[in-house]
């Protein structure tokens, strides 16, 4: 009981040491300062609250060309995706992963058709891929309400990997990894990366 005593005893002298600090460095009045700090201590017991009792994240459940026992065909996928054949002669779905708030699908493809800078082709493919999976949801679900960042891309020497959303977390990686990749390319320190060795589910 002492103990618990003295702890309150704690937090009430560094409360109020707090609320003359802030007085004296903002040049404020006392009940001005209460105010402010009472609301930084409101932000902050939302913020505990938010971190012991997260939000259950939700995903989109985007699944492209997988069946209804979660398994991908690899010729829908490569029908629904038909369009990057505007910019490989050759592309074939070689398989998918998932991390923690993207699928990612992997094509094998040829050299592009045309001839194009590095950042055209990694635009050129971006723009392409995100119309590829927007147009397809919306053909699903009419409803359907663009989403910004759904869709990334990864381009490296003989593949194409796409990265979907799954959640809005998703969303955000997409965004980092698009925005990571410009600034590369005005800094012209752009260059492809080694594909990842990691294990990709073709089934």
């Amino acid at each position: 009981m002492r103990m618990l005593l003295g702890v309150l005893m704690l937090l009430i002298f560094i409360y109020f040491l707090v609320i003359i600090l802030y007085k004296e460095m903002n040049d404020v009045s006392f009940q001005d300062a209460i105010d402010e700090v009472n609301t930084y201590i409101r932000i902050l017991v939302k913020g505990i609250k938010k971190l012991l009792n997260p939000e259950p994240i939700q995903n989109y459940g985007i699944y492209l060309g997988f069946d209804g026992n979660g398994n991908p065909m690899s010729n829908k996928i490569d029908t629904i995706f038909s369009d990057v054949g505007k910019i490989y002669s050759v592309y074939t779905f070689y398989g998918y992963r998932r991390d923690t708030n993207r699928l990612i699908y992997r094509f094998k493809v040829s050299q592009p058709i045309n001839s194009m800078t590095e950042e055209e082709l990694y635009n050129y493919c971006t723009s392409l891929c995100d119309s590829i999976v927007q147009k397809e949801i919306q053909r699903r679900n009419p409803l359907y309400q663009y989403l910004e960042s759904l869709v990334s891309v990864s381009i490296y020497p003989g593949f194409l990997d796409i990265y979907i959303a799954e959640n809005a977390e998703g969303q955000h990686e997409n965004a980092m990894q698009t925005e990571k990749a410009e600034i590369q390319f005005k800094m012209s320190q752009f260059s492809p990366s080694t594909p990842l060795e990691t294990n990709w589910n073709d089934n």
